[in-house]
């Protein structure tokens, strides 16, 4: 990493008397992919700000101001949650929406167009690996090759 703080993303817990494993490791975005979200939040928060002030209207002064905060709200949301976390044997991507699914369930994972697609029974959760800092690209694939699964 240039110039940031290395930070613990796997760490492993084993009790002696009743074998208990505890693994939790979180995938971050890139960097690239972070800064570009905070652009984006900058660049609305200008314009959608002066308009909001020069309004008269309650509406613009809530969008003007609602809009460029929830911009913003994402970069700090993804930059501190990260991308995947993989805890107590499930994987979840971590969005509003939390999905996320047993990795014990897991029947095929589909690489596709730069995606893993992990399929159970019922369900599917994509990963979009483009989006994903490349060092811990690695981390996830190794993780992904412990299931003893069929890749497609």
């Amino acid at each position: 990493m240039r110039g940031g703080k290395q930070v613990l993303v796997c760490s492993r817990t084993v009790h002696s008397h009743n074998v208990v494993k505890h693994l939790k490791m979180t995938i971050a975005y890139k960097r690239k992919y972070l800064n570009i979200n905070l652009i984006y939040a900058l660049i609305f928060t200008v314009p959608l700000f002066t308009v909001s002030l020069k309004s008269s209207e309650s509406w613009m002064i809530i969008i003007g101001i609602l809009t460029p905060t929830s911009f913003i709200a994402k970069y700090f949301y993804q930059k501190q949650k990260k991308y995947l976390t993989i805890e107590d044997e499930r994987i979840r991507v971590n969005n509003i929406f939390g999905q996320g699914i047993n990795l014990n369930e897991i029947l095929t994972i589909e690489k596709y167009a730069g995606d893993y697609i992990l399929k159970t029974g019922k369900k599917k959760l994509k990963i979009d690996t483009t989006i994903i800092d490349p060092t811990e690209l690695s981390n996830l694939n190794s993780e992904l090759e412990k299931l003893n699964v069929k890749w497609e």
